[in-house]
């Protein structure tokens, strides 16, 4: 019987219009792209009929589109008030202002513990009355497995540097990130870093140019640290930069270890506190340990967290959601991988809900990937399955809104759909990718996933061909004129 509704599916899909609009076809000849570069789906969001397609079933990079299928699921699995955690514990005893024994700082996936959040955890550790620590600060990462998700994995492309690359760890404390001010005048690049690190220098060997100042990335280099003999730490920073311009980025090339030690001792010094030890990685403690809370942090709850996920598509939050979806009380999966652990989660999620999990290839649960996978009607499936939950409101909330913010502040931009429609976009080197909600000309709201793979898809020219094809979907097609095709649907 599956096989026989698969197969009516198949039929059905293939009676749906497989042409495209004319100027969608237009566009993409005018840029190189082949008509199978293009894969897309409209459905009602009420009923789930198909308004419009083309080869919808087949599995495409979706890049950061990826993300509603890691948010809907993290949303019915963990809840809108579900939050991230990190703690601070003793494994020995105070006495007076001295704790006899280490202090661990236990990562619980917290996508929030920042530098100040660190600051509020060892504050409350000072108002508890503990001065000097007669111990280590163990670093305890193992929530996840692997501990250190990023040793050995190759960089993704060639800024490896940058947030958007950071892969999280369970503590993943500042996100690894220094933030890095540049000032230039006529004669030179003056460097800041926040936070302030001993032991951590900036050295700049930037040769000035004449160049527009939003264009400065366009001669950056990848940062080089070394260290010195003594322990001390230059972060070497070069390349080209504009003359008079100012500029801010972040940048992940410290050993998380040394960042943590940096940080840590930065900070209890400043609040008054005495450490000799050493900051170490370290496993979680036996159950025979007597353990002390001293501290904890909770991040915000998911339903805001997913406004950076969707809205701002950061890719460390959204892998930090996505392993937070494995379930470790099943026996079965005990000894997987924290990450093969969430995708069964999906895949069981996804069945659930009937939505067929055939051709999904999951990696990190972001879009940030060479490997992963879905089809266009697999992704508008999971956004109409989305709508029909309790926490509608949370998931469409967290959709950039066109014309207004997000990915699609400066797109979309027609009286008909800005402040209306919400889609996540979606962008690498080769894949292009639009999905989410679009209200069309009759007043239905229509379910949309779009997705352009191709060498020569680069997003200035990728953008403009789905913003029109967004623009025909919710100006009737389907039921209109469309490319070399009759009236209505076609064959």
């Amino acid at each position: 019987m599956q096989l026989v509704a698969s197969v009516l599916a198949t039929l059905l899909l293939s009676s749906v219009s497989a042409q495209t609009p004319a100027e969608v076809s237009r566009l993409m000849a005018a840029a190189g792209l082949p008509a199978d570069a293009l894969a897309f789906v409209a459905l009602r969001v009420d009923n789930g009929e198909v308004v419009a397609s083309r080869t919808p079933a087949r599995p495409m990079q979706p890049a950061s589109t990826m993300k509603l299928l890691t948010a809907a699921v993290a949303l019915d699995r963990l809840g809108p008030a579900w939050r991230s955690r990190s703690d601070l514990v003793a494994d020995g005893m105070v006495t007076g202002d001295v704790l006899h024994g280490n202090l661990l700082l236990r990562g619980y996936g917290d996508s929030d513990l920042d530098a100040d959040a660190l600051r509020r955890m060892l504050q409350r550790v000072r108002d508890r009355g503990i001065r000097e620590i007669r111990g280590d600060l163990l670093l305890v990462r193992d929530w996840f497995s692997p501990p250190r998700p990023d040793l050995g994995v190759p960089p993704f492309d060639e800024t490896p540097e940058f947030r958007y690359n950071a892969i999280p760890d369970a503590i993943f404390l500042n996100s690894n990130l220094l933030q890095i001010d540049l000032v230039a005048d006529a004669t030179g690049v003056r460097l800041r870093s926040t936070p302030a690190l001993p032991g951590v220098s900036l050295r700049g060997e930037f040769t000035l140019v004449e160049r527009r100042c939003e264009d400065w990335e366009d001669g950056w280099q990848l940062p080089r640290v070394v260290r010195a003999a003594n322990g001390d730490i230059e972060v070497r920073l070069g390349g080209e930069f504009p003359k008079d311009c100012i500029a801010s980025t972040q940048i992940n090339v410290l050993d998380r270890t040394d960042f943590a030690d940096r940080l840590f001792r930065a900070q209890w010094r400043e609040l008054g506190g005495s450490f000799s030890g050493v900051v170490r990685e370290a496993s979680a403690p036996t159950a025979a340990t007597k353990l002390q809370m001293l501290a904890d942090h909770r991040s915000r709850p998911l339903s805001e967290v997913l406004r950076d996920i969707n809205k701002r598509s950061d890719n460390p939050i959204t892998r930090l959601t996505f392993l937070a979806l494995a379930d470790r009380v099943a026996p079965e999966r005990a000894a997987m991988a924290t990450a093969a652990n969430a995708e069964v989660t999906v895949r069981h999620w996804l069945r659930g809900e009937r939505i067929d999990d055939a051709g999904l290839v999951l990696d990190n649960g972001s879009g940030l990937s060479r490997s992963e996978k879905i089809s266009p009607m697999q992704l508008a499936q999971v956004v109409r399955a989305a709508a029909r939950k309790p926490w509608a409101p949370e998931f469409m909330a967290s959709l950039p809104v066109a014309g207004i913010d997000g990915g699609m502040q400066r797109r979309l931009a027609s009286p008909a759909l800005t402040g209306r429609a919400r889609l996540k976009t979606g962008t690498l080197r080769d894949v292009t990718a639009l999905a989410g909600y679009l209200p069309d000309q009759d007043g239905n709201v229509l379910v949309v996933a779009a997705m352009l793979n191709h060498d020569n898809a680069k997003s200035k020219i990728s953008r403009p061909i789905l913003d029109a094809l967004m623009l025909a979907l919710a100006s009737g097609y389907g039921g209109q004129q469309i490319a070399d095709g009759p009236r209505g649907v076609g064959p």
